[in-house]
């Protein structure tokens, strides 16, 4: 992942890494790593997600820290459809030596809509050039279907294909949202929490 920020962080989360995984006594399976916050200064934490399977057997990153959280609901593409906030991690490394560029490493985080009728509404693909951490914003479009009774996803964003897996968590505000994580073919990471 890279750094992010979803409506509810009251800071980005940057510069995630030095990560384990275990599988805990109920078989779920948990990412640990550290991450700091954009706040001026290097305080680092330690931070816990838990890891679901897509329907094709890879394992996806669930958006906000592990709660508990079970992952044996299934879901109807009527329960999906809604408005969500949602980040593309990318996979380029950038990296800036001052404070007051820290912004521009941040993922944006998009509004789209997942609508009824498969199609996505608000998407875009940003880019970042390595060298200044400028970034670049192209409008593309998308849509996304599940198989009712299931909580598998896959999204396609500007041809792009992601396969995920869809869940409740606990956000850092306590409140309960739909999200799901999804991985693409060019190794990326997408997420989505429904906005509340």
């Amino acid at each position: 992942m890279g750094s992010y920020k979803f409506d509810c962080n009251e800071k980005a989360y940057l510069a995630a890494g030095h990560s384990s995984c275990i599988i805990d006594k109920d078989g779920k399976i948990l990412q640990v790593y550290h991450t700091r916050q954009n706040n001026g200064h290097d305080g680092y934490e330690m931070r816990v997600h838990q890891m679901l399977r897509t329907e094709d057997g890879w394992l996806a990153l669930l958006p906000f820290d592990y709660t508990g959280e079970s992952a044996d609901k299934t879901y109807t593409a009527e329960e999906i459809a809604g408005d969500y906030e949602f980040i593309a991690h990318g996979n380029e490394t950038i990296s800036t030596q001052s404070w007051d560029r820290v912004n521009d490493l941040i993922h944006p985080t998009q509004h789209i809509t997942l609508n009824a009728d498969g199609t996505i509404s608000g998407l875009y693909l940003y880019g970042s050039d390595r060298n200044d951490a400028s970034v670049s914003k192209k409008k593309v479009s998308g849509s996304w279907e599940m198989t009712d009774g299931t909580a598998f996803i896959t999204l396609t964003v500007g041809g792009r294909v992601y396969e995920g897996v869809i869940c409740e968590q606990t956000d850092e505000e306590g409140t309960l949202r739909t999200v799901f994580a999804a991985i693409g073919g060019n190794n990326e990471t997408v997420w989505g929490a429904r906005v509340k």
